[in-house]
Protein backbone atom coordinates (compact mmCIF):
# COMPACT_ATOMS: atom_id res chain seq x y z
CA UNK A 1 0.00 0.00 0.00
CA UNK A 2 2.85 2.24 0.50
CA UNK A 3 4.15 1.50 -3.02
CA UNK A 4 0.80 2.38 -4.68
CA UNK A 5 0.58 5.45 -2.30
CA UNK A 6 3.96 6.63 -3.09
CA UNK A 7 3.38 6.35 -6.71
CA UNK A 8 0.16 8.29 -7.03
CA UNK A 9 1.52 11.00 -4.68
CA UNK A 10 4.79 11.10 -7.86
CA UNK A 11 2.11 11.01 -10.40
CA UNK A 12 0.53 13.82 -8.73
CA UNK A 13 3.52 15.55 -8.16
CA UNK A 14 4.45 15.48 -11.63
CA UNK A 15 0.87 16.91 -13.19
CA UNK A 16 1.60 19.78 -11.14
CA UNK A 17 4.62 21.00 -11.79
CA UNK A 18 3.61 20.49 -15.76
CA UNK A 19 1.06 22.89 -15.37
CA UNK A 20 3.46 25.26 -14.19
CA UNK A 21 1.35 27.67 -12.43
CA UNK A 22 -1.30 27.44 -9.18
CA UNK A 23 -4.62 26.67 -10.47
CA UNK A 24 -6.14 25.69 -6.98
CA UNK A 25 -6.10 23.97 -3.84
CA UNK A 26 -7.36 20.72 -3.97
CA UNK A 27 -8.08 18.74 -0.11
CA UNK A 28 -7.72 15.40 0.66
CA UNK A 29 -9.23 14.03 3.61
CA UNK A 30 -9.00 10.50 5.25
CA UNK A 31 -8.23 8.52 8.33
CA UNK A 32 -6.10 5.81 9.46
CA UNK A 33 -7.99 3.01 11.43
CA UNK A 34 -6.42 0.02 12.95
CA UNK A 35 -9.90 -0.91 13.68
CA UNK A 36 -12.39 -2.12 10.95
CA UNK A 37 -15.42 -3.66 11.44
CA UNK A 38 -18.15 -5.67 9.12
CA UNK A 39 -21.35 -4.66 8.21
CA UNK A 40 -24.40 -6.88 6.63
CA UNK A 41 -28.10 -5.65 6.28
CA UNK A 42 -30.30 -8.64 7.79
CA UNK A 43 -27.79 -10.88 6.50
CA UNK A 44 -26.54 -8.94 3.34
CA UNK A 45 -22.97 -7.86 3.61
CA UNK A 46 -22.69 -3.87 2.65
CA UNK A 47 -19.08 -5.07 1.35
CA UNK A 48 -17.11 -1.88 -0.31
CA UNK A 49 -19.70 0.60 -0.35
CA UNK A 50 -22.13 -1.32 -2.37
CA UNK A 51 -25.45 -0.71 -0.98
CA UNK A 52 -28.71 -2.88 0.60
CA UNK A 53 -31.73 -2.56 -0.79
CA UNK A 54 -34.84 -3.47 2.79
CA UNK A 55 -37.91 -4.26 0.95
CA UNK A 56 -40.89 -2.46 2.71
CA UNK A 57 -43.72 -4.58 1.73
CA UNK A 58 -46.37 -2.69 -0.51
CA UNK A 59 -48.95 -0.75 1.26
CA UNK A 60 -52.04 0.93 -0.41
CA UNK A 61 -53.40 4.23 0.05
CA UNK A 62 -56.17 3.07 2.66
CA UNK A 63 -53.72 2.03 4.74
CA UNK A 64 -52.96 5.46 6.16
CA UNK A 65 -55.26 6.67 7.92
CA UNK A 66 -54.81 10.44 8.48
CA UNK A 67 -52.37 12.51 10.43
CA UNK A 68 -52.69 12.88 14.38
CA UNK A 69 -52.58 16.21 15.58
CA UNK A 70 -53.04 18.05 12.67
CA UNK A 71 -50.92 19.41 9.84
CA UNK A 72 -48.16 19.67 11.78
CA UNK A 73 -48.30 16.91 14.42
CA UNK A 74 -46.71 13.68 14.10
CA UNK A 75 -48.00 11.70 10.68
CA UNK A 76 -49.81 8.67 11.05
CA UNK A 77 -48.16 5.56 10.31
CA UNK A 78 -49.12 2.49 8.01
CA UNK A 79 -49.16 -0.54 10.15
CA UNK A 80 -49.03 -2.91 7.13
CA UNK A 81 -45.12 -1.17 6.32
CA UNK A 82 -43.63 -1.85 9.35
CA UNK A 83 -40.63 -3.62 8.71
CA UNK A 84 -37.67 -4.53 10.97
CA UNK A 85 -34.38 -5.25 10.07
CA UNK A 86 -31.10 -6.24 11.78
CA UNK A 87 -27.71 -4.25 11.52
CA UNK A 88 -25.08 -7.01 12.46
CA UNK A 89 -21.71 -5.45 12.67
CA UNK A 90 -18.69 -8.01 13.22
CA UNK A 91 -15.25 -8.49 13.00
CA UNK A 92 -14.46 -5.52 14.71
CA UNK A 93 -11.34 -5.26 17.53
CA UNK A 94 -11.89 -7.43 20.92
CA UNK A 95 -10.58 -4.25 22.60
CA UNK A 96 -13.90 -1.98 21.46
CA UNK A 97 -16.47 -1.94 23.78
CA UNK A 98 -18.96 0.74 22.05
CA UNK A 99 -20.28 1.76 18.29
CA UNK A 100 -22.14 4.89 17.50
CA UNK A 101 -24.32 4.39 14.84
CA UNK A 102 -25.99 7.11 12.64
CA UNK A 103 -28.15 7.74 9.32
CA UNK A 104 -28.32 10.35 7.45
CA UNK A 105 -30.18 11.48 4.10
CA UNK A 106 -32.79 13.99 2.23
CA UNK A 107 -35.39 15.16 5.06
CA UNK A 108 -38.90 15.33 4.08
CA UNK A 109 -40.65 18.51 3.52
CA UNK A 110 -43.34 18.21 5.83
CA UNK A 111 -41.65 15.93 8.17
CA UNK A 112 -38.40 16.89 8.63
CA UNK A 113 -37.61 14.38 11.18
CA UNK A 114 -38.38 11.46 8.66
CA UNK A 115 -36.78 10.75 5.49
CA UNK A 116 -38.03 11.69 2.14
CA UNK A 117 -39.04 9.74 -0.84
CA UNK A 118 -36.02 9.82 -3.42
CA UNK A 119 -38.55 9.39 -6.24
CA UNK A 120 -40.57 12.54 -7.68
CA UNK A 121 -43.78 12.79 -8.16
CA UNK A 122 -43.13 13.80 -11.93
CA UNK A 123 -41.41 10.53 -12.08
CA UNK A 124 -44.10 7.75 -10.86
CA UNK A 125 -43.46 8.46 -6.90
CA UNK A 126 -45.90 8.75 -4.04
CA UNK A 127 -46.28 11.62 -2.51
CA UNK A 128 -47.62 12.24 0.87
CA UNK A 129 -45.37 9.70 2.60
CA UNK A 130 -41.86 9.76 4.14
CA UNK A 131 -40.11 6.56 6.05
CA UNK A 132 -39.45 6.77 9.36
CA UNK A 133 -36.20 4.63 10.81
CA UNK A 134 -35.77 3.69 14.56
CA UNK A 135 -34.32 1.70 16.67
CA UNK A 136 -36.33 -1.45 17.63
CA UNK A 137 -34.39 -2.70 20.75
CA UNK A 138 -34.69 -0.98 24.08
CA UNK A 139 -33.69 2.62 23.17
CA UNK A 140 -36.32 3.66 20.88
CA UNK A 141 -34.10 5.93 19.44
CA UNK A 142 -35.82 7.50 16.10
CA UNK A 143 -32.55 8.09 13.40
CA UNK A 144 -33.21 11.53 12.00
CA UNK A 145 -31.91 12.85 8.33
CA UNK A 146 -31.17 16.63 9.21
CA UNK A 147 -29.14 15.70 12.22
CA UNK A 148 -26.25 14.17 10.82
CA UNK A 149 -24.48 15.12 14.49
CA UNK A 150 -27.20 12.82 16.05
CA UNK A 151 -25.53 9.78 16.59
CA UNK A 152 -26.80 6.78 18.60
CA UNK A 153 -24.19 4.17 20.61
CA UNK A 154 -24.12 0.81 21.06
CA UNK A 155 -22.53 -1.77 22.74
CA UNK A 156 -20.06 -3.74 21.17
CA UNK A 157 -19.30 -7.30 23.00
CA UNK A 158 -16.66 -10.02 21.77
CA UNK A 159 -16.18 -7.87 18.22
CA UNK A 160 -19.84 -7.67 17.63
CA UNK A 161 -23.24 -5.79 17.46
CA UNK A 162 -26.79 -7.08 16.58
CA UNK A 163 -28.74 -3.71 16.36
CA UNK A 164 -32.42 -4.67 15.31
CA UNK A 165 -34.02 -1.74 13.78
CA UNK A 166 -37.55 -0.83 12.15
CA UNK A 167 -38.49 1.37 9.39
CA UNK A 168 -42.36 2.64 8.64
CA UNK A 169 -44.25 4.78 6.03
CA UNK A 170 -45.24 8.06 7.66
CA UNK A 171 -48.02 9.83 6.25
CA UNK A 172 -46.63 14.08 5.78
CA UNK A 173 -50.21 15.36 5.07
CA UNK A 174 -53.59 15.74 5.83
CA UNK A 175 -54.30 14.57 2.78
CA UNK A 176 -53.98 10.38 2.10
CA UNK A 177 -50.69 9.94 0.00
CA UNK A 178 -50.97 9.40 -3.46
CA UNK A 179 -50.22 5.92 -5.11
CA UNK A 180 -46.69 5.65 -6.68
CA UNK A 181 -43.17 4.08 -6.22
CA UNK A 182 -41.20 5.28 -3.14
CA UNK A 183 -37.13 4.72 -2.43
CA UNK A 184 -35.20 6.32 0.35
CA UNK A 185 -31.32 6.58 0.14
CA UNK A 186 -29.76 6.87 3.27
CA UNK A 187 -25.88 6.70 4.27
CA UNK A 188 -25.03 4.76 7.09
CA UNK A 189 -22.46 5.62 9.32
CA UNK A 190 -20.39 3.75 12.40
CA UNK A 191 -17.94 6.05 14.21
CA UNK A 192 -15.71 3.86 16.90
Amino acid sequence: MKKTLLIALVLVSGLVQAAHYPAGTVAFNGSISDTTCNVMVSGIPTIGGVGVIVAIPDVTTAAFTGIAGGATGAGAIAPASTTPFTLNITGCDSSMNMINLMFSGTPDTDQPSTFANNIAATSGGATGVSLLLKDFGAGLNVFSPNMAALQYQYPVVTGSASIPLLAELMQTTAQIPTAGAFRVNTTLSLIY
